[in-house]
């Protein structure tokens, strides 16, 4: 459907003479991409409007697309899809956050001091940074890197994790817990699409 109305507003532009017919792929994918972002971020707003949840859904939606734009690999084939997959997302992030944030949680983990929740948060985000660093970036599949390409993301995905991780630690020191939760989730889910493309690359080749 969101190509079908680039699509046109691409055609009536080439009509009139703002654009040229040569460059009309070019302008199609630009469009495109421009429009699923903008819907994916008035369906964030919308979720945080919601579930009250503004703080989580912020820091989540701005640390995950800083790292997932250098880390490459799994795009949804279509826009509605791309929609419904980062609106439920959104939602479990929230869910997760708040349940995770909660007193029973700690308490069941025997985890009651804020020292005891460094800990937790630090450790986490090691385990998750050691198998990411080692397999990105992610190639886009009938687009390959060249070696160039593929350092520069590396690094530029690297130093994000970082500072995410850094921005993140302080937000537990400052109390900010489940916006440093929301930072974690990024990454989670980060790490789940690195393991998914991991595991579909070696499916793929063995076949």
């Amino acid at each position: 459907m969101i190509d079908k109305i680039v699509a046109r507003f691409i055609d009536f532009q080439i009509k009139h003479g703002y654009l040229e017919e040569k460059d009309k792929k070019l302008y199609q994918y630009g469009y495109q991409v421009l429009l699923e972002y903008a819907i994916n971020i008035l369906a964030a707003v919308l979720i945080a409007v919601i579930f009250r949840a503004y703080g989580i859904v912020i820091v989540f939606t701005l640390a995950f697309i800083l790292v997932r734009s250098y880390v490459g690999g799994y795009h949804a084939r279509s826009g509605v899809r791309c929609f419904i997959m980062s609106a439920m997302m959104q939602i479990l992030v929230i869910l997760g956050v708040r349940a995770i944030d909660g007193a029973d949680f700690w308490e069941k983990m025997q985890i009651k001091s804020a020292f005891g929740f460094v800990q937790v948060f630090l450790m986490a985000e090691f385990l998750i940074l050691l198998y990411v660093f080692n397999k990105i970036p992610i190639p886009v599949l009938n687009k390959p890197m060249s070696e160039n390409e593929r350092m520069y993301f590396r690094k530029r995905a690297r130093v994000l994790y970082v500072l995410e991780v850094l921005a993140g630690f302080c937000l537990v020191l400052a109390g900010y817990r489940q916006c440093a939760l929301a930072i974690l989730s990024a990454h989670v889910m980060i790490f789940i699409l690195v393991f998914y493309n991991s595991v579909y690359k070696s499916k793929m080749y063995s076949e």
